[in-house]
């Protein structure tokens, strides 16, 4: 017998036992049928450890290592993490920035020990969250009943899954500052270094681009399990012994197109990092992003190396275009503002986009004034014609005290 057939007398023998386990009592007795160590065992735990190495040497390749300089015994690190088997609880604690800071008030217990209450703060909250899937953890011994099979109760295995799945994404956001550094490791991301050079990233954008895909492809994937099974529990309780295989096969499809048509069209939304809705709350307020009014310059670099060449620059400057795609300067708005007047567009004594005024008036006087000047569209985008333009106003105060013949200052 050839490998392709050992391969699917294995097969033919898992379909018979998964129908044996469906289709069985509470209390039965288990006809097991073994396989020989060699090639079963050995083509399958093989298949399964070059899978494992597989990734292993994916995210070695994604994110290499970097070959720093000899540690200073007498410097602490910039970066310091826990072991990865705790990264979860690091990213509780990291989450728990995020959420509500509160007193608990301790009442008579507090007014004993001179403390009437204590701030439940991030370390409480990632204490209190880091409990949750330690708890669950250790809760199935717990539970009773009898040993299963993933096939004989799927909605017990799918919830193992997403465990698994949390505690690996909890972990991941845990080091996200780590990763960030070698997320600008591409080669559309540049900036100065230390000599006023152009320094560019060595990797491919398509590869943090991926990266950046997997967790919502995954999340696509948890979509597409929720809907089918869901689906299937309200047919099979609405059509009973009418829900045939062929339809839940049909529902299979099914709900994998409507998951993947929800993560295809979702995915921008994403990757704007959940902006319109306040990157998950994780941004408290858009204030302090909407006062933001710096923007890019042209700037001439120390000296033209490979990086401009690549970055197709001509001479030795770095046109102020290209900041705009490697710094954050205007984040709440979708057009750059020349607040800083760098085109040359103010005409304030001529009252084209832009005026002043110069008013003197003593303390105990009220100022206002009034006026007009005219936009122009000269520096607009070419697809756009705006029907609103916002207005920064500044005003800026001198005092200045004089003493008449001796008398009291004004």
């Amino acid at each position: 017998m050839g490998l392709m057939e050992n391969l699917g007398a294995v097969a033919s023998t898992y379909m018979d036992e998964k129908e044996k386990l469906q289709t069985a009592e509470e209390k039965r007795k288990r006809t097991r049928s073994g396989h020989g160590f060699w090639p079963h065992e050995v083509l399958r735990d093989s298949l399964i450890f070059g899978f494992m190495i597989a990734v292993l040497l994916f995210y070695a390749w994604l994110i290499p290592p970097p070959l720093h300089s000899a540690a200073d015994p007498f410097a602490q690190a910039g970066f310091v993490f826990p072991d990865w088997y705790v990264l979860f609880s690091y990213g509780y604690l990291r989450w728990g920035e995020y959420l509500p800071q509160f007193d608990v008030p301790l009442g008579p217990v507090g007014d004993f020990f001179g403390q009437p209450s204590f701030p439940w703060n991030a370390a409480w909250w990632g204490a209190f969250l880091t409990g949750i899937p330690i708890g669950i953890l250790a809760l199935p011994p717990f539970l009773g009943g009898r040993e299963k099979r993933p096939v004989e109760d799927p909605w017990f295995a799918s919830a193992g899954v997403v465990y698994l799945a949390h505690i690996w994404f909890i972990s991941v956001f845990s080091i996200n500052i780590f990763l960030e550094l070698y997320g600008k490791n591409r080669s559309d991301y540049c900036k100065l270094d230390s000599h006023g050079d152009l320094l560019c990233g060595t990797r491919d954008p398509w590869i943090a681009d991926l990266f950046n895909a997997i967790p919502w492809v995954l999340t696509g994937i948890l979509l597409w399990i929720m809907i089918y099974f869901i689906a299937k529990w309200l047919f099979n309780n609405a059509w009973g012994a009418r829900f045939t295989p062929a339809h839940a096969k049909s529902l299979i499809i099914g709900a994998f197109v409507v998951a993947t048509a929800a993560t295809v069209v979702t995915y921008p939304v994403y990757d704007n990092g959940f902006w319109e809705a306040r990157g998950l709350l994780t941004i408290a307020d858009y204030q302090e992003l909407e006062d933001m009014r710096s923007q890019p310059t042209d700037v001439q670099v120390a000296e033209r190396t490979s990086f401009m060449d690549d970055q197709g620059f001509e001479g030795d400057i770095v046109p102020a275009a290209a900041w705009m795609e490697w710094n954050i300067y205007q984040p709440t708005r979708y057009y750059m503002i020349d607040f800083a007047d760098n085109n040359g567009h103010q005409d304030l004594d001529g009252k084209v986009n832009g005026a002043q005024g110069i008013e003197n008036y003593t303390g105990d006087e009220t100022i206002w004034a009034t006026g007009t000047f005219s936009i122009t569209d000269e520096y607009w985008p070419e697809d756009n014609d705006f029907k609103t333009v916002p207005l920064d106003a500044t005003c800026a105060t001198r005092a200045s005290e004089v003493i008449i013949d001796g008398g009291v200052s004004t």
